[in-house]
């Protein structure tokens, strides 16, 4: 059997511990950007759902001193478009079909 002086087996566990020590660095830069995003993106939905009910508000399908407010988002699969609520977004494709400032801009 071929034996490696101890400098040599020093050098290479050295090495060995560098490279697990950047992979864990990297995991965990890794793991920190998609908490950073996974929180951007609920904020975002957060900012969807409060300008569909301030536009439902506008529109007056929502009294201006009701107590509603945007619901959360949850894990449970659902997209952006289910969390909002669907008549704020009936209101805004049928506004912009009967406006004739719109489709004369258009």
């Amino acid at each position: 059997m071929v034996e490696f002086p101890t400098g040599i087996l020093i050098v290479v566990s050295l090495a060995i511990g560098a490279s697990i020590i950047s992979m864990l660095h990297v995991f965990s830069c890794v793991m920190k950007h998609e908490v950073t995003l996974h929180d951007l993106r609920n904020r975002v939905e957060r900012l969807h759902n409060d300008y569909a009910l301030h536009l439902a508000r506008l529109s007056g399908e929502i009294p201006e001193d009701s107590e509603t407010t945007a619901q959360p988002a949850n894990d449970a699969g659902l997209g952006p478009i289910e969390q909002i609520a669907p008549q704020a977004l009936a209101t805004e494709s049928t506004a912009g079909e009967s406006d004739p400032q719109v489709t004369q801009a258009a």
